[in-house]
């Protein structure tokens, strides 16, 4: 081979060699511009027996810009939280049943990986536990539930069971006597006469009756006549609370403890419900429902709930005839999601005749 033909085929391997080298070179640069100033917080979550605890929630937060990454443990306990800008971190890892385990000022730098590793202690009896369960048809519509968060003894007749089981012609104190130890008699018929509760064995006047936390009773003294307060259409559920309460307790007689009746929740569609119902003694009702829905332009913050029904009998037992005329209206504008403005109105007129037969 000539001087000349040497010379060009070591220009052709010059050539080449850059062109590799461009090609080899090129790669590890678009990886590093990937994953450059980033890093990774990874390890492994395990009971106090050294078990490992799947699904366990761990919260990543930058404590500069308020960023929150979240993620959940495999099976065998691992996570493994990518991608993380360097900087100073807050780490929280939490399961049902064992106390938080916190983690502050962890300082990741680009490009690494740390390893945190985490042992949960089984939580005391002074921190709390979270139970998450589906709620079930059953439960809403049972007479009676319980709340495992109450400080006393309390039950709640769900709005469920007032619209599906309850008379529509009665009035509150049809719905309190599905509470444990409450008491009351409508000898004429649900909703059609004067009727007095008993609770936890205390007669009327001894405890508080509320609606939606504002106390009422007859100006006399505590006592209260279910014909003139509360249908069953103006009721959503009704809480008891079986202790004198607290500080927030208003009332004039907390000792022995509070009847809490609470209006219906409007819903965020419009809704319009009518019911026809007809019984024994020639009784009757026609009652209408209005559900607005949320409106008011793009915001939509408000609601409004309306209810007018008409009951007429000729009475049960008493033989008293009976003819009322109700209705209730509740408005809503919800300025953000702890503050919710609400108005509630209600009242009705009853016309009867005692008739001696």
């Amino acid at each position: 081979m000539d001087k000349r033909s040497m010379n060009q085929c070591r220009c052709v391997l010059a050539v080449v060699t850059l062109i590799l080298l461009g090609v080899t070179g090129h790669s590890p640069l678009l990886a590093q511009s990937d994953t450059a100033g980033t890093a990774t917080i990874s390890g492994t979550v395990v009971d106090p027996t050294g078990s490992p605890i799947p699904k366990a929630s761990i919260v990543v937060k930058n404590d500069a810009s308020g960023a929150v990454r979240s993620t959940t443990t495999e099976a065998d306990g691992r996570f493994a939280v990518p991608n993380l800008p360097a900087g100073a971190y807050s780490v929280d890892v939490a399961a049902p049943g064992f106390a938080t385990d916190s983690h502050t000022g962890l300082r990741l730098a680009s490009g690494t990986t740390v390893t945190l590793p985490a042992t949960l202690k089984v939580a005391s009896s002074s921190q709390s536990i979270t139970v998450e369960a589906a709620v079930t048809l059953a439960v809403e519509a049972a007479p009676s539930q319980s709340s495992l968060e109450a400080k006393s003894a309390e039950s709640i007749i769900s709005s469920t069971y007032i619209r599906n089981f309850i008379a529509s012609t009665g009035d509150y104190s049809d719905v309190l006597q599905m509470s444990p130890g409450t008491f009351s008699v409508s000898p004429n018929g649900p909703g059609l006469g004067d009727t007095k509760t008993f609770f936890r064995g205390f007669k009327d006047g001894v405890y508080n009756m509320t609606f939606d936390g504002i106390p009422f009773n007859d100006t006399n003294d505590p006592t209260h006549h279910s014909w003139v307060w509360f249908p069953t259409p103006f009721i959503g559920s009704t809480v008891f609370d079986r202790s004198p309460g607290d500080a927030t307790a208003i009332g004039p007689a907390n000792s022995g403890g509070s009847i809490n009746i609470l209006s219906r929740e409007p819903t965020t569609d419009m809704d319009v419900q009518g019911t026809i119902s007809y019984g024994s003694f020639n009784t009757r009702m026609l009652s209408l429902d209005f559900d607005s829905g949320l409106f008011g332009g793009t915001s939509k913050k408000s609601n409004l709930l309306l209810n007018v029904h008409n009951l007429s009998s000729d009475g049960y037992q008493t033989y008293n005839n009976q003819n009322r005329w109700a209705g209730s209206a509740k408005y809503q504008y919800k300025f953000s999601e702890k503050t919710v403005l609400t108005a509630f109105t209600g009242g009705s007129r009853c016309f009867g005749e005692y008739a001696q037969r």
